[in-house]
């Protein structure tokens, strides 16, 4: 068994620590990269080749990193500006990309419910892995197709088993045959929207799909450099609320130092970032599943540095950090959560700063110019119409419209915390 001794000194009493472990390498790589991520402002390693002993050293400021290793960890970080918004002028929720899933999220197994701003979606992996986003409303007889299966890159209708592929045209009616049923189903196509898969995440133009324009997708400048650690939450609130409350603070930048709070930006209608001299940067991209209800996909980023690079090239390293990371986020999502609430109902304790001010002023030109962009119905081109306006909750004996009882209209089903369990599925 290998013996480590790991040395962590810090400016701060509470971090001070030496955790002596002769676990397996996993573990110990758990711990090590745990204590470079926990260091006040940046962290320096020294690895002593002729004892099995890595001395830890908490660095007072980011720059001392360039004394100490001869390749700085430090990674430029997007969006620390004081701006509320990078998209351009006026102001919509409107043609604009949305992250709607992680690429882990939606394989070729499954179809992938979810809504934005309440309009139901599906997403799907054509037969060449190319992800398709459409309404998610078979366009025969209007059956939710996120109840249906997949087979080979093609997503089967439950009700009457037509099949759908690439870009969301029909590609199989089981009842009909021959020359003339493929004539037939050629005729059908869902109402798609347009995806791209980008950085790992599925992303959505909100939009006419023609106008799409793959250069307005944000973009991380050292995307290459990092590496990411993704956890999803689910909220019981509007999705302007989790915005203001991260906008006012950075509950899940844990990681960086304490001594201060880490600077936000906001990228219009829906991203906030945090980030420091670190390098360790936080992005949440905050969902609006329908009203009263919110998904943020989160994600961490850390540098590439030599250090971190090489301690998770141990097999099992980064399956170990993402459970610790994730959990604690989910943690952290729960303690927080009553804060969230307060700044749904408006009472939110402190007044709001610059940049809950700025957003709120560009959320309402967004209104005034285009409406509340809340979906409330479909109708008109599939001669379909959402019944009942608005959408309400499903009915515990008769299931949605009396499809099938176990359809869940409220997808994506809320499964994180903080309203959902605290041990969650990986993604």
């Amino acid at each position: 068994m290998t013996r480590a001794v790991w040395d962590c000194t810090s400016s701060r009493g509470a971090r001070d620590t030496i955790l002596r472990l002769s676990d397996g390498s996993q573990h110990l790589v758990m711990r090590a990269v745990c204590a470079l991520l926990f260091a006040a402002d940046a962290a320096a390693f020294q690895l002593h080749a002729s004892s099995p002993t890595i001395r830890i050293h908490s660095a007072t400021h980011a720059a001392d990193l360039a004394h100490v290793l001869p390749t700085p960890v430090m990674a430029a970080t997007v969006g620390m500006g004081s701006d509320v918004t990078r998209q351009t002028a006026p102001p919509s929720f409107n043609n604009t990309w949305y992250a709607l899933a992680y690429s882990e999220q939606v394989g070729t197994d499954l179809p992938f419910g979810t809504r934005l701003f309440g309009e139901p979606l599906v997403l799907y992996r054509d037969a060449q892995r190319q992800p398709v986003c459409v309404t998610d409303v078979c366009p025969h007889r209007s059956a939710p197709l996120s109840m249906g299966e997949m087979e080979n890159g093609m997503l089967r209708c439950f009700y009457h088993g037509w099949g759908f592929g690439s870009g969301g045209k029909c590609v199989d009616i089981p009842t009909a045959s021959g020359s003339t049923g493929m004539s037939s189903a050629g005729a059908f196509t869902c109402t798609t929207y347009a995806v791209a898969e980008h950085e790992g995440m599925l992303w959505v133009w909100r939009g006419n799909p023609l106008a799409a324009d793959v250069r307005k997708l944000p973009r991380h400048p050292a995307h290459e450099t990092t590496f990411t650690v993704d956890t999803t939450l689910d909220y019981g609130v509007d999705w302007s609320a989790v915005v203001e409350d991260n906008l006012q603070t950075s509950r899940h930048s844990w990681m960086s130092d304490g001594s201060k709070p880490l600077p936000s930006s906001h990228d219009a209608p829906n991203i906030v970032r945090h980030g420091g001299a670190s390098g360790i940067s936080q992005e949440l991209h905050v969902l609006p599943i329908a009203p009263d209800r919110t998904r943020v996909l989160l994600r961490h980023r850390f540098p590439k540095g030599p250090i971190i690079s090489t301690l998770l090239a141990i097999p099992g390293a980064l399956e170990l950090l993402s459970l610790f990371i994730r959990n604690r986020n989910y943690e952290i999502s729960r303690e927080g959560y009553p804060a969230v609430q307060a700044q749904a109902r408006g009472s939110g304790g402190a007044g709001a700063n610059d940049l809950v001010s700025m957003f709120r002023q560009w959320k309402q030109s967004a209104e005034e110019a285009e409406g509340a962009p809340d979906f409330e119905r479909w109708d008109g081109v599939q001669g379909f119409t959402w019944p009942g306006g608005i959408q309400i909750d499903d009915d515990a004996v008769e299931g949605t419209y009396g499809l099938k009882k176990s359809y869940v209209q409220t997808t994506p089903p809320a499964e994180y915390a903080p309203i959902g369990p605290l041990t969650a599925p990986a993604r």
